[in-house]
């Protein structure tokens, strides 16, 4: 009896380890962050999907990314959001097809700059803290279906998000991170609001943009090729910081009457809040129904 008893879990343990085999598998590498240098930094990561038998099969990975918080627990993605847009950024072109929403309001999400259907990839990291532990995680966001990986639409197969380990780096001081290229930091490009602890430049950035979504890409890349004055920690500023913004815009100066983008999301969703100068209110917007908004950058003070 024991005998029989034994036979059977042996077949079961086979039977269970050959269907396993034919679940797909996604392995994502969080690389070492490189280029730390006061509040910015790059990310890497590196994603391989496997068909269950350790081949290489042709890559379908929908979004891949990092992952970035000072809480090692909340690196996770709660949802995302499919849209097809492109982005022209001084004459180069870039396609992001969807949008993600971490799990934590701790945590943030960062792209890569340009979509490469290699398995590596590289995303610059900014508005960090200076002097703070910060913890990342890179991920891939793939769908499969039949037992293997498949290009389909997000409406059939099965989404899913894998993850890499979980890497940690320490930001540098303010003196060290203050400037990040050639030029030395010049404090009278910005405004200094000492009730808020930020430095609003004293011009808006040229072009308008149709998103704050993509604002947010636009300040990324922006900081990422040099920023202005020899400060790399540019952002937008928050909805309220805005709202304060628009009682000073006499004193700071350069302001039109038009919108301008906050680095404030509504909700769970990608709605971007703006503050409109010209109407003196708030609104939102998603991506794909949106006023054309400026953009008036701001720095932490120390």
């Amino acid at each position: 009896m024991k005998r029989i008893i034994y036979i059977l879990s042996a077949i079961c343990l086979l039977s269970c380890k050959e269907d396993a085999s034919k679940a797909p598998e996604g392995v994502v590498v969080t690389k070492d962050v490189t280029d730390i240098s006061g509040n910015t930094a790059i990310g890497h990561g590196g994603v391989i999907i496997n068909d269950g038998k350790n081949t290489k099969i042709q890559m379908s990975v929908f979004g891949k990314g990092i992952i970035l918080s000072t809480d090692k627990s909340s690196l996770e993605i709660a949802s995302h959001e499919y849209h097809s847009e492109a982005l022209v950024v001084n004459g180069n072109l870039y396609v992001y097809a969807y949008s993600y929403t971490p799990a934590s309001s701790k945590a943030k999400i960062f792209l890569p700059e340009q979509y490469a259907p290699n398995t590596a990839f590289d995303c610059s990291l900014n508005g960090l803290q200076y002097n703070t532990k910060y913890y990342v995680r890179a991920f891939a966001h793939i769908s499969y279906g039949d037992q293997k990986v498949t290009y389909v639409y997000e409406s059939y197969g099965n989404d899913i998000y894998i993850y890499g380990e979980i890497k940690e780096f320490v930001t540098g001081s303010y003196t060290e991170g203050s400037s990040n290229s050639s030029e030395s930091p010049d404090p009278s490009i910005f405004v200094p609001v000492s009730s808020l602890r930020i430095g609003v430049l004293k011009e808006d950035l040229p072009s308008t943009i149709k998103s704050g979504f993509y604002a947010e890409l636009y300040v990324n890349q922006f900081n990422f090729n040099g920023g202005v004055g020899g400060y790399r920690d540019w952002r937008l500023p928050t909805l309220n910081e805005l709202k304060e913004i628009y009682k000073l815009q006499t004193q700071i100066g350069g302001f039109k009457q038009e919108v301008y983008w906050s680095g404030s999301v509504h909700s769970q969703d990608i709605y971007y809040y703006y503050w409109d100068f010209a109407t003196n209110a708030s609104g939102y917007a998603s991506l794909h129904h949106y006023p054309a908004g400026y953009m008036r950058l701001v720095r932490p003070l120390p």
